[in-house]
């Protein structure tokens, strides 16, 4: 974990998704969008449903970089590049592979899917040269059916996956990275866990937490040294948003 992020620490968008031998908050390499940062599928249906929120409530609720560093109570990240407007594959092998979720999560087609109205995917680097990164990774859905559905896969992936190790060997990676995933108790509509990388101080990890309110799914991810608080605050502030 020290290395991803020692990785991340200098990197963009575009140079994580490239690729980086040391970390594994590495994706497989996707070209910049080239439309605005939020984008609303033309074909998706008009919603019908009592309560649904429109596909704008990406924009609106996702946090931004002045957003976390408040949060933070110090400017600790940085601005990467533009935001994914949709979901990456992922690559590589992961052994158990079932486990692969709990890796990558919700910022992955196999787990958002294709039926989204709007993605939004962001990375904030550290800006002080330390090993940290804060992730955000927010979607609505057409009907408040199918965002519980996508819920309930991540739920349903990651939980089994707490209390095992899990290796993970990106594609021309010389070797594996091994993490050790916790899930923790969590409220409904809330799935919480961590991500240890071994060999890393112990205090050394990342924090997921994803949510689902009505129509809308988001995860945030803090790693760092004690992470943790920072997840908490901006998961918080971003369901409250989702409105």
């Amino acid at each position: 974990m020290l290395g991803m992020r020692l990785c991340l620490a200098g990197a963009s968008v575009v140079a994580l998704l490239a690729g980086c031998d040391t970390g594994r908050r590495v994706l497989p390499p996707l070209a910049q969008p080239t439309a605005a940062p939020v984008v609303v599928s033309s074909a998706a249906p008009a919603p019908a449903q009592s309560g649904l929120l429109p596909a704008t409530a990406v924009a609106h609720a996702a946090l931004s970089i002045d957003d976390v560093n408040r949060l933070a109570g110090k400017g600790l990240f940085k601005t990467g590049d533009r935001p994914l407007t949709a979901p990456t594959d992922v690559k590589g092998t992961v052994k158990p592979p079932e486990c692969q979720i709990a890796l990558h999560a919700l910022q992955t087609k196999p787990v958002a899917g294709a039926a989204f109205t709007a993605f939004q995917f962001v990375v904030f680097p550290a800006s002080d040269g330390s090993d940290g990164v804060f992730e955000e990774a927010v979607v609505t859905y057409p009907e408040l059916s199918s965002a519980g559905t996508v819920f309930q896969r991540l739920a349903d992936g990651v939980r089994p996956c707490g209390g095992k190790t899990v290796d993970e060997q990106q594609d021309g990676s010389s070797q594996p990275v091994s993490y050790e995933i916790q899930v923790e108790d969590s409220d409904e509509g809330t799935v919480r866990w961590t991500e240890h990388q071994q060999g890393a101080e112990k205090d050394d990890l990342c924090v997921f937490e994803s949510r689902v309110v009505k129509n809308l799914l988001f995860e945030v991810v803090e790693c760092g040294a004690g992470a943790g608080d920072l997840a908490s605050s901006a998961a918080d502030m971003l369901a409250s948003r989702a409105v």
